[in-house]
This record gives C-alpha cells, structure tokens and sequence, in this order.
C-alpha cells in the first residue's frame, strides 16, 4: 500500500567546531551538497573561552574562483571578556565537484590597560591600540557540488513576463520589447534573451533590484521578420526539478518606403515636407540608441562592486543593531581603529570618562558618515 504523506524537506546541516587558544570557532552549513549556482548559508561563530585578555577577531572568506560569496549578516554579543561574534555568509559554488571554502581568521589579543592607553590622547589625537595579532590557521570547509542539467541558464524558483508594444513598424522604427523575470535564485545580469540575427539590430539594457530583474528591448529591421520561441532554461534545485520560461514566436511587420515616391522629378525641389519626416519617430529611434549604449557602458561597469555594497549596507545594519556604548566601541575597533578614532574616542569617554555625549548620537554620525 502506498502512502502519500506528502512532500518533506530535509535541510542538511553541517558542523565543524574547533577549539583555538582562548577561543572556539563553529561552523555551520545549510547544506554541504548543493547544485552549481545554489546559495547556500554558512554560519560561523567565534566565541572566546579565556576571559584573561580583552580579545578582538577579525574574519572572512578567502576569495575563490570557484564561488562567490557575501557576507549577510554580523551579530555580537558584547560581554566583558567574552566575546560572542555570529557571523552569516551567502555562497554561490560556480562548478561541480569538491570544493574546499577557505577562511581568514585574526585573533587580536590586549588588556584593559593596553584598550584605555590607546584612548589617552585628546580628542584629535587616538593613540593606536596596542595588541597582539595572531593570525589563525583553519582548516576549509568542503562541500561536494553536484551538476546541472545540461544548457541551464538560471538556478532557482523564477517566473517571466513580457510586453511586445507593437509588431506592426516601419522600416528600422525600434519595436519596444518589456521582459521581466522574478524569483530567488542566481540570475546573471549578462543572460542575453534575444539571439543575434542577420535580419535585426538588438538594443537592451537591464535593470536589477531585489528578486526582479528588468530588461528593456529594442528591436529594429529593413524588412519584417519573425522571432521564434525565445526559451530560458531553468533549474529549480529545491523541487530537483528542470523547466522553462517562454516567450512565444511573433511575427513582426516592417514596412519598407516605397522608393519611388522618394526620387524627386522636379529641379530645385521644395524644403522637405512634414509628411515625409515623422519626427516622433526620430525622437523614438534615437531614444532606444540611447538604451542601447547606455546598456553598453552599465554591462562594462558590472562586476563584485555589488557584493561590496552589500557588505557596506550590512555594516550599517551593525551599527544600527547595537543596543550598548560597549558593544558599538567594540565593534568599531575590531572594524578599523583608526579610521574611527574620533567616535571611539567620544565612546570611551561616554563609558570611562565624565558621562558626556550621547550614545544616539554618536551611532546616528556613524550611520551618516557610512553613507556619505
């Protein structure tokens, strides 16, 4: 007897704890067997065991040509000489096979002595902190990558929309296409929809924001043509599942001028009549030119710059997450003590010094100052 009881997801859970001097790394993985160009999370926490020192880390993934990656999430506990640091990293394997994620670990040790000298000159004058760094060798995490199917162009749970604005033009008037796919997953901006062809000129350009990407088309010919399907194949690594997204074949109408009303039978012809220029046309025609090397220049312009405006945006999430004077002051410091020695001046002052200055205020600078 067969029993349908349904579908069950199982989420693979990975971990690897390491014990270090005077601290304990953990790490944690989603899944540790995913398909080429499926995100994973990896989670690691780094917590200190040896409550003697005052100690700082500073973490991140190696760089790989075999996946990219950004960091999502930074969480800290600030608790006199236990720090609890939580750190969520978004990965992105780009083959098949085995694929070792390699790591970057400081341990950054000082006293309390050492932490409140380097806040001893004035206000214009942070003494640099004093402490040891002790670079930490950590063994990989290997994930074993499993194939796509063969000619998948996107990984994830994606839908298509589109809107042919007109097929009946004339003769190289631009024919305005819409498309815009939606979804989670990995979809690279540079995925061409529309194939090259003799019998047409391609203008795009593309637009991405959270889980929609937009691309706006132009098309234009001599002669009227016909498009056929236009097919993206997609990989759905949840449901293990293959499909397709469509935009049916169209036939497009082109009307070519008709030669013989443009040859002039008459000597020293009249200015060129409205009718024989449409201006709006024009106005057209040199509107999607426009999108077109507009679309050229931002494909030469993409690249990681996303991910680190992704990591820029995430440290401003921290700032704005921290709850403490201590916990902001630490925060800063295991980030670059010297880019914020004024504020981590006014912090330490705040905490050890004559009470004044507001902690709201010095996070609202720091926001201000991140976004500058």
């Amino acid at each position: 007897m067969k029993n349908n009881l349904g579908k069950l997801i199982f989420f693979i859970i990975l971990t690897v704890t390491i014990y270090a001097d005077g601290f304990t790394t953990d790490f944690k993985l989603s899944k540790n067997n995913p398909y080429v160009k499926e995100s994973i999370i990896l989670t690691v926490d780094v917590n200190q065991t040896d409550d003697s020192s005052v100690m700082l880390f500073k973490f991140d993934i190696k760089k790989s040509k075999d996946y990219i990656f950004n960091r999502i999430d930074i969480k800290t506990e600030d608790n006199y000489h236990n720090v609890k640091i939580k750190y969520i990293y978004k990965i992105y394997p780009l083959k098949s096979g085995d694929i070792d994620i390699g790591f970057n670990l400081i341990q950054m040790i000082t006293t309390d002595e050492k932490l409140a000298y380097s806040f001893s000159g004035d206000r214009d004058n942070v003494r640099g902190l004093n402490k040891t760094d002790i670079p930490i060798s950590l063994n990989p995490v290997t994930i074993k990558v499993k194939a796509l199917p063969k000619d998948t162009q996107i990984v994830g749970d994606f839908r298509l929309d589109y809107k042919i604005k007109k097929d009946k033009v004339k003769a190289y008037e631009p024919i305005p296409i819409d498309v815009t796919i939606k979804g989670k997953g990995y979809l690279p901006l540079d995925l061409n929809l529309i194939p090259k062809s003799d019998k047409y000129s391609i203008f795009q350009e593309v637009k991405s924001k959270l889980y929609t990407v937009d691309y706006s088309l132009a098309l234009s010919a001599k002669s009227s043509f016909k498009l056929d399907d236009i097919i993206i194949n997609g990989f759905n690594p949840k449901l293990e599942k293959s499909y397709k997204l469509i935009i049916p074949k169209h036939q497009f109408s082109v009307t070519t001028p008709n030669i013989s009303k443009l040859v002039d039978s008459v000597n020293n012809p009249e200015l060129l009549s409205k009718e024989l220029i449409d201006w709006e046309k024009v106005i057209s025609f040199f509107k999607y030119l426009f999108i077109f090397i507009l679309g050229f220049i931002t494909a030469k312009l993409i690249d990681f710059n996303k991910i680190s405006k992704i990591e820029e945006s995430s440290f401003i999430d921290k700032i704005k997450n921290t709850k403490k004077d201590k916990e902001l002051l630490r925060l800063l410091l295991a980030k670059d003590s010297i880019k914020y020695k004024k504020e981590i001046y006014l912090l330490d002052n705040l905490i050890y010094g004559d009470k004044k200055g507001s902690f709201s205020d010095i996070k609202n600078s720091l926001i201000i100052k991140e976004r500058i």
